[in-house]
């Protein structure tokens, strides 16, 4: 099977949409879960805008396991997206930059202090965020109890939030800005609370400051795309692999969806240098991947 990478773009057929004359990309977001869900379109709709803004690439983080990222990291990064419309068609993401996994901790700390990076997103599945049966924060899911304990290592996604809120107001930095992904009802606010909740219980002057200076949007994603052992993605790989661009860990997608954004900040979500937010630029706006939409209420 041919592997990706980025010395294999150029001979990709003409048919198939790459990023092989793009310059590389510094990392302007962190993202916490990069399974098929996020790679099938958030990560989609990043290319996009790299195009115009390279300064919004992707750090992949796993938090329980590295076949993913290793997987990504052998192929530079870089996997197929197959819309599967009535005419299919194949294209490259070239979205990501940093894959880290369990061990590599300090430098999942390192990014979520840079000023570079602006946002941090998450698809972990609505189990991911230990929220009770209210939408509360569960005070007593285990990777809760143990990232209150004091642990360097947080094994929830809150926990490495608060972390990397947390080392932002020691420095000075303005925060990131978090956006949960997941398909969760009012998941913005549900995280928001969660961050100033689990805060709390460590430091009253940082829950106040999440509360008052931290903004977490809402989203809702609508697309469709097979599961790692559908058939349909089976047959999508098989076809990739024929026209020279499979590699490992395809993904794919219907060609119509939208992904939605809501809780319109209060300011740009930018370190102190003028740039562009990612979910305002114009190429998240307009369509990707066939047709899939980002709309942003303004």
């Amino acid at each position: 099977m041919n592997r990706l990478s980025l010395a294999s773009l150029p001979a990709l057929p003409a048919s198939v949409r790459s990023p092989n004359t793009r310059s590389v990309s510094g990392v302007g977001i962190v993202h916490f879960g990069p399974g098929a869900f996020h790679r099938a379109h958030q990560a989609a709709y990043i290319d996009d805008l790299l195009t115009h803004d390279p300064r919004w690439g992707i750090a992949a983080v796993s938090m329980r396991t590295r076949g993913t990222i290793d997987a990504l990291a052998e192929q530079d990064g870089l996997y197929t997206l197959v819309i599967r419309d009535a005419d299919p068609s194949l294209r490259v993401i070239g979205a990501h930059r940093r894959f880290l996994g369990p061990e590599d901790a300090a430098e999942t700390r390192a990014l979520l202090a840079d000023p570079a990076v602006a946002l941090v997103t998450t698809t972990v599945t609505e189990k991911g965020y230990c929220l009770a049966a209210d939408g509360t924060l569960d005070m007593t899911h285990p990777d809760i109890v143990h990232d209150l304990a004091g642990t360097r290592v947080p094994r929830s996604v809150v926990g490495w939030l608060i972390a990397g809120l947390a080392a932002r107001r020691t420095a000075g930095v303005a925060p990131f800005v978090p956006m949960p992904c997941d398909n969760l009802a009012s998941n913005g606010a549900k995280l928001h609370a969660a961050l100033v909740a689990f805060a709390g219980r460590k430091d009253a002057s940082l829950a106040d400051w999440i509360a008052g200076e931290v903004r977490v949007p809402s989203t809702m994603v609508d697309i469709y795309h097979a599961g790692e052992r559908h058939r349909a993605l089976r047959r999508c790989r098989r076809n990739a692999r024929r026209r020279g661009s499979g590699g490992r860990f395809s993904v794919n997608h219907l060609p119509t969806g939208s992904s939605r954004t809501s809780d319109a900040l209060s300011a740009p979500i930018s370190p102190a240098s003028a740039r562009p937010s990612p979910t305002t630029s114009a190429a998240m706006r307009r369509p990707s991947c066939g047709s899939s939409t980002a709309r942003i209420p303004r």
